[in-house]
């Protein structure tokens, strides 16, 4: 006997309109959002290659470059964002 079933995977609710799992451009665009990212990151903003990240969330930055946002300084940032 064979069982199929289809199901879909929905995204963590999120209590904040701010969190990591935004996009940057998300994030810069909302002036609490820019705020926040601006004074933890704001060198890693400032980079010629970031264009490339805007459509990435903090998240995947977080575990693509984690020279720039390691895993602790996501936690700050999200926990930061949250309180917006």
């Amino acid at each position: 006997i064979r069982l199929s079933e289809r199901f879909t995977i929905l995204p963590e609710t999120r209590a904040s309109r701010l969190h990591s799992g935004l996009t940057i451009q998300k994030l810069l665009d909302d002036p609490d959002g820019r705020a926040i990212i601006s004074r933890h990151i704001g060198g890693f903003i400032l980079m010629a290659d970031m264009s490339m990240a805007l459509d990435m969330t903090l998240e995947q930055v977080a575990i693509n470059h984690p020279t720039f946002v390691s895993q602790q300084l996501l936690k700050t940032i999200n926990e930061e964002l949250s309180k917006v």
